[in-house]
């Protein structure tokens, strides 16, 4: 009887778990097909099957629920990176490798976040009036920047050449954003491959920098 009723807390918490995973899923898709409009509390009701009373109960306010959403799209964006969250940059033996594996990781999106890449537009038009997407935006941002940063740096001691870390990161994210805006929307005659070049070639360039 004991060991019955332990049981029960653990089972509601894993299904109030499920159901918030589930709205933040149906917001992510919300707002990826239908840009900021998607954001609306009735269009993620419909794409999460849900009651609207359940959105205020799991997350308190829309506010809550939009930056639980893009940070559950951050984490996906550093999962394929190698990103930790509020973790320092590890750098294995083979920083230059790293940093031409991660490159192409920025524009070969596996086959489940393809739809999620649009996700991301509608969060940034989003962020310009909600300071807590800013806030996710920012650390995001700032985190990709780091690791693109310690790679390079680490390649560049490899080398015997010193690599200003942060200007180094800033300028590859910046490119390799620039690249990724390209693709996504369409550009004609633009491909993942030809992104892939040219960030790497943009890499090799920073290392062979003078920074001094």
């Amino acid at each position: 009887m004991g060991s019955a009723r332990q049981d029960k807390p653990s089972q509601r918490e894993r299904r109030r778990l499920e159901t918030k995973a589930r709205i933040i899923e149906a917001t992510i898709r919300s707002i990826g097909a239908q840009g900021p409009a998607g954001a609306s509390v009735g269009s993620i009701m419909r794409q999460a099957g849900i009651s609207r009373g359940l959105v205020g109960y799991h997350f308190g306010s829309k506010g809550n629920l939009l930056a639980a959403a893009f940070q559950r799209l951050c984490d996906d964006y550093r999962a394929m990176l190698g990103i930790g969250r509020d973790q320092q940059t590890s750098v294995g033996e083979d920083p230059e490798g790293e940093l031409h594996v991660v490159i192409r990781r920025c524009f070969e999106w596996p086959a489940a976040y393809q739809d999620r890449q649009y996700a991301w537009f509608g969060f940034w038009a989003l962020a310009r009036t909600e300071p807590e997407l800013r806030a996710v935006n920012r650390q995001i941002n700032n985190e990709a920047a780091a690791h693109l940063g310690a790679l390079l740096a680490a390649a560049g001691a490899r080398r015997g050449q010193v690599v200003n870390e942060a200007r180094a990161g800033r300028e590859l994210a910046a490119t390799i954003d620039g690249a990724w805006l390209h693709l996504t929307t369409g550009v004609e005659s633009f491909t993942a491959e030809q992104a892939v070049t040219m960030c790497q070639q943009y890499a090799e360039r920073l290392l062979e920098r003078d920074w001094g």
